[in-house]
């Protein structure tokens, strides 16, 4: 299965190393926590997500504490 989605994130665009399936015990607890760093790292050196999306919603350009009347 994770075969697949790589291929779709491949065919999406998307470096398929931003998914990562590791199977690790509950008693594993150091592994665990090295392997969440290995990938915070690595996500880091990709970069941003490429379908992130920055603008800015209608709603949240509304929406200010000014715009509610909460500071009256």
């Amino acid at each position: 299965m994770i075969e697949e989605t790589w291929e779709i994130l491949r065919l999406l665009g998307v470096d398929e190393r931003r998914l990562r399936l590791k199977w690790i015990s509950a008693s594993e607890g150091a592994a665990f926590a090295e392997e969440i760093r290995s990938f915070v790292q690595l996500l880091k050196e990709l970069g941003d997500n490429p379908f992130t999306d920055h603008r800015k919603w209608e709603w949240e350009l509304e929406s200010t504490p000014d715009s509610l009347g909460l500071l009256e």
